[in-house]
């Protein structure tokens, strides 16, 4: 038991990005954090294009698993803290899209704003 205690911490941990989720600002400076992990992805791509896609999914699928591993666990509290499907969602919608300046800034505005209202017509 002490060693799935330990899985579920790690998970929270990293799902939390490492307790940035409990900041107030933590879902923006979250969503942030995509942005030169995208850019970091299309660096690879240019290098390893053949491994680029094996590597994007294997990190997609395990970042889902941590994300709803850590959801499995928790209370609904501490739900809002995790920030980690945030930065899954950016990467995601920004995969296919060249990154300049201005489709950055729009996409960032337009994931928010779409965050924010699917959030709060919830309740």
């Amino acid at each position: 038991m002490v060693i799935l205690r330990k899985i579920r911490e790690l998970c929270f941990d990293i799902s939390t990005l490492w307790g940035l989720g409990e900041w107030k600002t933590g879902s923006l400076l979250a969503s942030l954090f995509a942005f030169p992990v995208l850019l970091a992805g299309k660096i690879a791509y240019r290098f390893i294009p053949s491994i680029f896609y094996w590597v994007s999914f294997i990190g997609l699928f395990f970042s889902f698993i941590i994300v709803s591993f850590a959801y499995g666990f928790i209370t609904d509290k501490d739900k809002s803290t995790i920030v980690l499907d945030r930065v899954i969602g950016m990467i995601v919608a920004f995969l296919y899209v060249p990154l300049t300046w201005k489709l950055m800034v729009i996409g960032f505005i337009l994931f928010h704003v779409i965050k924010f209202f699917t959030t709060h017509l919830d309740r």
